[in-house]
C-alpha cells in the first residue's frame, strides 16, 4: 500500500490538502481512496496516480471519493479522460461517490454510469 499526502492551494486561499491511498485489495483491482477536495490546484496529483496505476496490471481501478466534499469542473473532466484511457486499455474505472453536490456534479458531467453505490460494491463487480 502506498501513501501520499499534497498541499497545494491558490495563493491567499487556506490551503486545501489532498489525501491519496492506493491499495491492491485484490489481484487485478486498484483502490485508490481520496480525501479532501479536488480542484484545480489536486486534481494533478491525483490524475498522476490514477495513470500510473493504469500503467501496472489491472482490471479494475476504483476511486473512493466518499471523503471528497466537493469535485471542480477540473474534476470531471479528469475522470471523463481517465474515463477514456481506461476503456482504451480495457480496464474497468469504477467512482465511489457519497454528497448531493458531488453526486450532482457527476450526474450532470454524465459520468453516472462509473458510479458504484459503495466500495464493496465496486470491488464486488471487479471481481465478478
Amino acid at each position: 500500500m502506498t501513501s501520499d499526502r499534497i498541499s497545494g492551494a491558490p495563493p491567499g486561499r487556506e490551503a486545501a490538502r489532498l489525501g491519496l491511498r492506493a491499495s491492491r485489495p485484490s489481484s487485478g483491482t486498484v483502490l485508490i481512496t481520496v480525501t479532501g477536495e479536488l480542484d484545480a490546484a489536486t486534481v494533478p496529483h491525483l490524475e498522476e496516480r490514477i495513470d500510473a496505476e493504469l500503467g501496472a496490471p489491472a482490471r479494475t481501478v476504483v476511486l473512493d471519493l466518499t471523503a471528497v466534499p466537493f469535485l471542480a469542473v477540473a474534476a470531471l473532466e479528469m475522470l471523463h479522460r481517465a474515463q477514456l484511457r481506461a476503456g482504451t486499455r480495457g480496464i474497468g474505472l469504477r467512482v465511489v461517490i457519497a454528497g448531493a453536490e458531488p453526486l450532482r456534479a457527476l450526474r450532470h458531467a454524465g459520468l453516472d454510469a462509473l458510479r458504484r453505490p459503495d466500495v464493496t460494491d465496486a470491488l464486488d463487480a471487479a471481481s465478478g
